[in-house]
């Protein structure tokens, strides 16, 4: 069974949305490829990618995106890794790769990157002033996993 690497931002979810920097190595959690709710968190990210877009093109200063791509390792596995976005097209999304990747993926800590839209499995944004962070669906799973540890 295919495993698939989840870069966790529990304690650095706030982290990440607060500040789009992780300065070490987040938590990461192996997830299996056909987990029923972590591909119901991605399928749900990918309907409301819209969402982020029109956020996205409504953002002013102060205001975090980020998404989450399944990034190739080198060793035939995929790692999930946020991106801070720097800008959004109309099928890619540009970022800087916004955690130290466990495996190698052929990309660093801060590397400006850009990715397919379409393979984005997680998405969330904060807007300055607010504390709601909105999207974040995979990290909503992994959360209420720990939770009920």
């Amino acid at each position: 069974m295919r495993h698939l690497s989840y870069v966790v931002a529990i304690f650095a979810a706030s982290a990440l949305v607060a500040s789009c920097k992780s300065s070490k190595q987040d938590p990461v959690v192996e997830v299996a490829s056909s987990d029923p709710e972590m591909n119901a968190a991605i399928a749900e990210a990918k309907r409301r990618y819209p969402e982020l877009v029109k956020a996205f093109e409504g953002r002013k200063e102060g205001d975090i995106f980020s998404v989450k791509y399944p990034f190739p390792t080198t060793g035939g596995g995929v790692e999930h890794i946020w991106l801070t976005v720097t800008s959004i097209g109309p099928d890619a999304v540009s970022g800087r790769i916004d955690n130290a990747p466990v495996a190698p993926i052929g990309h660093k800590l801060g590397d400006a990157v850009t990715v397919p839209s379409r393979d984005i499995s997680d998405w969330l944004y904060r807007l300055a002033g607010s504390k709601e962070v909105v999207g974040g669906f995979s990290v909503k799973v992994l959360l209420d996993r720990e939770n009920k540890k």
